[in-house]
């Protein structure tokens, strides 16, 4: 053996010793390698890394794609004809372009863990082609598997005809029992919303806006930022406002929030002009 090469086996042999279990783990939030569907003349162009890896056509101009990657960006799961609440067929492209057909239903969301694929079909959660239990309520959606890759995180909804359709609450799917544990409920005084799966400090939270009214702008009550564990536990509460949060975006220190809010009339006598401060994402630090 050379210099040179026993020179660079000890090197990285350095910096596999260095690598903690923590920092092996599977990023949790952004994979390395992000899909997303972009609009074309003939449907979208599912992108991964910056590439595009399919076209995909749909049925009517008013359905979009939706689409989802596994961390080393090897496969990318679509789903196709998706009417802003489910899609009509669930399919897999790998990173040479080739597609696997793996579902037809009501296909709410699907997520990876490595190469395991799961997904909600209706109620029903199917990991790699095994119905594994149900999630209640109109149309569930998943967020990921759990940090220790034995369950899911879930977003239950109510199964009903009126404005608590849209009220959210985040429950822990068992792959092994099939049962749901609630996490975060939405009841009259506390509705959730906009849950999402986010890396901080190594660690898998959810973030999430917190209110008490379905209509935006609807009461007179605060609405908030919120982080909470993989378990439930809140671990951040900031940003009280009056006004209407749309969505936000964690720094994976925990300690800063970019969010989206909305202007709400509270004093119809001083026109437009209370909305001066409001230009979009913005940043505030946590507490």
């Amino acid at each position: 053996m050379t210099k040179t090469s026993l020179a660079l086996v000890v090197a990285l042999g350095t910096l596999a010793a260095a690598v903690s279990p923590a920092q092996a783990v599977e990023p949790y939030s952004s994979s390395p390698s992000q899909s997303h569907a972009v609009r074309s003349a003939d449907g979208y162009d599912v992108i991964v890394g910056g590439v595009k890896r399919a076209a995909v056509a749909v049925s009517d101009p008013a359905y979009t794609v939706r689409s989802t990657s596994s961390a080393d960006g090897a496969l990318a799961a679509v789903i196709s004809d998706f009417d802003g609440t489910s899609g009509s067929v669930l399919n897999t492209v790998d990173r040479y372009g080739k597609s696997r057909f793996v579902a037809r239903g009501a296909i709410t969301s699907a997520v990876f863990h490595g190469s395991t694929l799961a997904y909600a079909n209706g109620e029903n959660v199917v990991v790699d082609g095994v119905s594994v239990g149900k999630l209640k309520g109109r149309a569930p959606q998943l967020l990921g598997f759990t940090s220790d890759g034995t369950g899911l995180l879930a977003v239950e909804h109510p199964n009903v005809a009126d404005d608590s359709t849209y009220v959210g609450s985040l429950v822990r799917f068992d792959l092994k029992s099939g049962a749901a544990k609630p996490l975060l409920t939405s009841d009259s005084s506390s509705l959730y919303r906009d849950f999402k799966l986010v890396d901080v400090k190594g660690e898998r939270h959810v973030s999430f806006i917190k209110h008490n009214e379905v209509y935006r702008c609807g009461g007179a009550d605060p609405q908030w930022l919120g982080l909470a564990s993989e378990n439930g536990e809140v671990r951040s509460l900031v940003g009280e406002t009056r006004h209407h949060y749309r969505s936000a975006v964690w720094s994976t220190d925990g300690a800063r929030v970019a969010y989206e809010v909305m202007g709400c009339v509270s004093d119809k006598t001083r026109g437009p002009d209370q909305f001066a401060g409001f230009n979009g994402g913005v940043c505030c630090t946590s507490r």
